[in-house]
């Protein structure tokens, strides 16, 4: 009978091990679950005219490293309404991410146009940096 009662201690404690060690990643898993919803009832309410809200959806996705397919689709229609520095900087980003740096540079140098235009609120300095890193690693990887 003792053997039973260790083999149900460790039992026991292993899976109690295991909820302790897994339960951060599914809590992580449900906020970002609830997170894309949130986004997705963004980009469902939004006026059909409104490129930003899509690219703003876009780039919280981008950042989060989810739903990248459904991110491009929606930046792919921002651009389709407005030409923005803010939209060809996110779709620059969504590149970068996929290491894809020529296709990154051409979205972040039509983004830097559209700032030299005076197209406001715009952080010119991050953008510049975006393009020294899109420049480093198109180097880097030919």
């Amino acid at each position: 009978m003792k053997k039973f009662t260790s083999i149900h201690h460790i039992v026991f404690s292993t899976c109690l091990t295991l909820a302790i060690v897994f339960a951060p990643f599914l809590s992580q898993a449900a906020d970002r679950d609830k997170s894309l919803e949130k986004i997705k009832t963004e980009v469902r309410e939004a006026a059909s005219d409104d490129w930003e809200t899509l690219a703003l959806a876009a780039e919280k996705c981008i950042n989060k490293g989810i739903n990248l397919k459904e991110a491009k689709s929606w930046l792919e229609r921002s651009l389709e309404i407005k030409e923005t520095g803010t939209n060809l900087e996110i779709m620059g980003d969504y590149y970068l991410m996929n290491k894809l740096p020529k296709k990154a540079l051409v979205y972040y140098v039509n983004g830097k146009s559209k700032v030299l235009e005076g197209e406001e609120n715009f952080n010119q300095h991050r953008l510049d940096k975006k393009i020294a890193k899109a420049n480093a690693l198109r180097k880097k990887i030919g």
